[in-house]
């Protein structure tokens, strides 16, 4: 995934956005002839590359790098929410109702979605209303992933550790939601490849998803 992002990020003309794919590809143009599945008598050939390039010259590719890097490796790939509860079980002396509690406050920016949606478009600072939180909340979270991660086991308090994952949650929800946002946006654009980018998103997120519990 972090080879095909920065395969993404570098495939540009000229340090701008390609054009949709229906100007530059023949086969994909309005005007040009239907291959219906074959090329001079052969089977079309397809390709995990050419897929992605498709998708690159139609949405562009800072939309797929930034669904590669949050939606794949920072919402899917990192296991948050599974990890509160193998803290809470070293951290000793929290019976197993109370990881259950302690485990939904961690989880509880998942339920300010549409809080954080409304604040995203009320709010704009010089003229952006994603990237901005984006920025913020991902700060925060290094900050908490920093204390957390290299703090011993038993010196922070329960309080403090909780503050930690709910700081971790709510930079993942709060970045998912934007993306997903984003790319509903980009969607409409251009439909004809919308189950594509669909596609691209559940698929490479499941692929982190596994990827997480190896080891």
């Amino acid at each position: 995934l972090v080879v095909g992002a920065a395969w993404l990020a570098g495939m540009t003309k000229n340090g701008t956005e390609m054009k949709t794919a229906r100007a530059h590809d023949p086969l994909l143009r309005k005007d040009a002839p239907e291959p219906a599945g074959k090329t001079d008598g052969e089977p079309k050939a397809w390709s995990l590359a050419t897929w992605i390039g498709m998708l690159k010259d139609a949405y562009g590719s800072k939309i797929l790098l930034t669904i590669v890097l949050v939606s794949h490796l920072c919402v899917r790939f990192i296991p948050v929410s599974t990890s509160i509860g193998y803290y809470l079980r070293d951290f000793g002396g929290v019976k197993a109702p109370e990881v259950q509690a302690y485990k939904a406050v961690a989880r509880t920016p998942y339920a300010m979605s549409p809080l954080f949606g409304f604040i995203s478009d009320a709010l704009h600072f010089r003229g952006y209303h994603k990237a901005p939180y984006i920025a913020v909340s991902s700060l925060f979270a290094i900050g908490a992933y920093a204390v957390v991660g290299f703090t011993p086991v038993g010196v922070l308090s329960l309080p403090m550790v909780l503050v930690g994952f709910v700081t971790m949650n709510m930079q993942m929800e709060y970045c998912g939601l934007l993306v997903r946002a984003k790319y509903a946006e980009k969607l409409k654009t251009v439909p004809e490849y919308s189950t594509d980018l669909i596609t691209f998103v559940q698929g490479g997120g499941t692929i982190a998803t596994l990827l997480s519990q190896v080891g």
